[in-house]
């Protein structure tokens, strides 16, 4: 199973955008300060196509009060949460069940989430065209 912000507006842009916010957040909560992380974190940096050098950094400034969107750059968006368009995000979920992933469970997020969550829904109903079921 895995637990995965996600936000899906007609302005993929601009959730991605968005994302960022909640994915600083979610950084500067939950991810240890130390060098020596958990053996989860190693394997999530190591896929994500960002080095660990550069999480710990964007760590550093966002603990730091750094705005998210000044810190992180569209790889953190894609190694870390699930945003765009409805189409964008349902092919995102999509990479997640190429990966081995059997459960994704979406945290909509953000000031719009109820909206962003209709918007999604709507899509959704397209899931077979995305491979996904």
């Amino acid at each position: 199973m895995q637990y995965v912000p996600c936000i899906a507006r007609a302005e993929g842009a601009a959730a991605r955008q968005a994302a960022k916010a909640e994915i600083g957040a979610m950084l500067a909560r939950f991810w240890p300060a130390v060098d020596d992380w958990p053996p989860v974190r190693e394997t999530i940096v190591r896929h994500s196509g960002i080095s660990k050098a550069e999480v710990m950094a964007a760590l550093v400034r966002l603990r730091l009060g750094e705005a998210p969107e000044a810190v992180l750059d569209e790889r953190f968006v894609d190694a870390f949460a699930i945003a765009g368009t409805a189409a964008e995000c349902l092919a995102a979920a999509a990479r997640f069940q190429g990966a081995g992933v059997n459960e994704l469970v979406l945290t909509f997020a953000g000031s719009r989430a109820e909206a962003d969550m209709e918007y999604f829904g709507d899509a959704a109903a397209a899931l077979p065209a995305y491979g996904l079921g």
